[in-house]
């Protein structure tokens, strides 16, 4: 700057000044996707406001303005990191260091699948409830809910699905086979009220046998 007097002065010598602004302090740098565990490696863009620079590392170790200069997104590694960034700009405070944790889960999650009361001989005698036991490397997101058979029947199936926190799944199908009717046993030979005294006290002959039947077999 300069002044120019208007009463016949000798103008002044240039001065001059520089101004710094700050606006305050910068917010961390956005990341998408987020944190989170994913089936494969995702690419995490980072952003910020115009003007800002976005340093990062994916080491562990907290960036610093010479770390790794952002200029597009991100690859994740195959075995997962923890991707730390900070922004930078001139005119504002430097951001605090954010940190997102990318899991890489490459395993299908198991399922089985259990009955209780258990069977016999491939049938169950009395209601059934069918329970399903999920498991994963890292974690299950979704697990099938119990479920009940109370009606008679062959061929009951039930298929339930595990869902792990990466969106993998795995499916199997439990089948029942349901009978609540107790067998019914009928006399048919000899004939109500026959009595013998033949052979001594509770003896028969062969052509003396009791007959009868159970549920359509006939037995004797």
């Amino acid at each position: 700057a300069r002044a120019f007097p208007t009463n016949g002065w000798t103008a002044s010598a240039v001065t001059s000044a520089t101004l710094t602004f700050n606006y305050g302090s910068l917010n961390p740098p956005g990341a998408t996707p987020g944190a989170g565990v994913f089936a494969t490696p995702p690419q995490v863009t980072l952003s910020s406001i115009t003007g800002a620079s976005i340093r990062y590392t994916l080491n562990g170790t907290t960036p610093t303005a010479s770390s790794t200069l952002y200029v597009g997104p991100v690859t994740i590694p195959a075995a997962g990191a923890t991707l730390k960034s900070i922004t930078f700009h001139p005119d504002w405070t430097t951001s605090d260091v954010t940190a997102q944790s990318y899991t890489i889960d490459t395993e299908a999650p198991s399922i089985i699948g259990r009955r209780f009361p258990a069977a016999f001989n491939g049938w169950h005698l009395t209601p059934v409830t069918v329970t399903f036991v999920c498991a994963d490397n890292i974690a299950i997101a979704s697990c099938p809910s119990p479920a009940a058979f109370n009606v008679e029947g062959a061929g009951y199936t039930l298929t339930g699905t595990a869902v792990d926190s990466a969106g993998r799944q795995t499916t199997m199908t439990e089948t029942v086979n349901l009978d609540l009717t107790p067998p019914v046993v009928t006399l048919s030979s000899p004939a109500d009220g026959w009595v013998t005294t033949r052979n001594g006290w509770g003896q028969r002959s062969g052509a003396e046998q009791p007959v009868g039947s159970a549920n359509g077999r006939v037995e004797g």
